[in-house]
């Protein structure tokens, strides 16, 4: 089963609930409806902070950062749309990415 790493457990411990969502850059190879990962929470030297029960992909919405909802980021990280856009370019800032092109996906996972 494929891992996903997290470096914070948003919104009060999101990971831990039934169904959670994350925000990635779009990878329609990696992350497809139906797919399953082990969540897990790691450290800034990508070690193993803690695991939790497998989750299935159940809704993947696209888009670029100018797009996103007021819900989905409140929903994914705990704070307004634009605390959630700065988030994510400080995230992916070491990227050679430009943020008014490239999209990201909106994700729902949940658990058996």
């Amino acid at each position: 089963m494929n891992q996903l790493n997290f470096t914070s457990n948003w919104n009060n411990g999101k990971l831990s609930n039934h169904s959670f969502s994350t925000i990635r850059l779009r990878d329609d190879v990696r992350f497809k409806v139906g797919d399953e990962f082990s969540p897990v929470l790691v450290n800034s030297k990508k070690e193993i902070i803690n695991g939790f029960l497998p989750a299935k992909i159940v809704y993947i919405r696209h888009f670029l950062l100018s797009e996103l909802t007021e819900t989905e980021a409140r929903m994914d990280t705990g704070y307004g749309k634009f605390q959630t856009i700065g988030i994510l370019t400080k995230m992916h800032g070491y990227k050679e990415i430009d943020f008014n092109l490239k999209h990201f996906s909106f994700i729902i996972l949940s658990r058996k």
